[in-house]
């Protein structure tokens, strides 16, 4: 079995799901994670990419940093990780020459409309990667959050996946599916399942909440951002896996139903 992951970011599938990925290669199954947004900023950075480049604390290309932590957190999944080099939604700009996403609000929305051709892009790369690994199973983010850069990557996989007759599950991303972040748009499950019109059965996996948190660790620059301190994430993990297997650590997956 080809399991082919979807990540955003430098950081998202690692981060939502490395209990599922660790049990699948337990099982001797072949894992693929293709990260998508993984291009070196362009010169000039609007405020709001100046702020997170300040944030990060990793200097004028925090993207080096950042996919090293990439491959640390794959290379302890024992997966091979694949960076598509495009630009996120803090740098992406109009034909204008403005910034698409000037504000926090405005990443948290919708696609912008002049934003388009990144979704056409991005299922080009996807199919590439299908047709390469063989790919049996595609995933993709459910939506939490609805960060602009999730929901053109959510648009791509749909049509990808019903171009090509695959089979879709969705992974709850992290730390947006803990419903506290971000603050613009608290993630919700049920609320992201009815915006996207999932039609979508969900499956649990008990995890190695150590192991996962090893994995988390990798991504250092984005602990602050996303939690303030390591200790402030080891007790959100905890609670979120928790909370999704009742007593024992577990992640869900979303199966999309045809």
């Amino acid at each position: 079995m080809n399991h082919l992951y979807f990540s955003p970011h430098l950081d998202d599938v690692p981060l939502s799901c490395a209990g599922v990925i660790s049990s699948q290669r337990a099982a001797g199954e072949n894992v693929r994670m293709i990260t998508l947004f993984t291009g070196d900023a362009p010169e000039p950075l609007s405020p709001l990419a100046q702020r997170y480049h300040a944030i990060w604390g990793r200097g004028d290309r925090p993207y080096v940093a950042r996919r090293e932590e990439d491959r640390q957190a794959c290379a302890l999944l024992g997966v091979d990780v694949h960076h598509e080099g495009l630009l996120e939604a803090i740098y992406r700009r109009g034909t204008d020459g403005e910034a698409l996403y000037p504000t926090r609000a405005d990443m948290f929305r919708t696609i912008d409309g002049r934003d388009d051709a990144i979704v056409d892009e991005i299922q080009a790369r996807m199919l590439a990667q299908v047709q390469d690994f063989k790919a049996d199973i595609v995933y993709a983010p459910l939506g939490l959050g609805r960060h602009a850069d999730h929901q053109a990557v959510i648009a791509a996989a749909r049509r990808l996946a019903d171009s090509e007759a695959l089979e879709l599950r969705l992974y709850e991303e992290w730390p947006y599916a803990a419903g506290r972040f971000p603050k613009e748009r608290p993630g919700r499950i049920a609320e992201t399942l009815d915006f996207f019109q999932w039609h979508a059965e969900p499956s649990t996996t008990g995890i190695d909440i150590d192991h996962r948190l090893a994995v988390a660790r990798c991504y250092a620059s984005q602990i602050e951002e996303l939690f303030d301190s390591d200790e402030a994430m080891v007790n959100e993990l905890r609670a979120y896996t928790s909370g999704v297997g009742g007593r024992l650590p577990s992640e869900r997956i979303w199966t999309v139903l045809r």
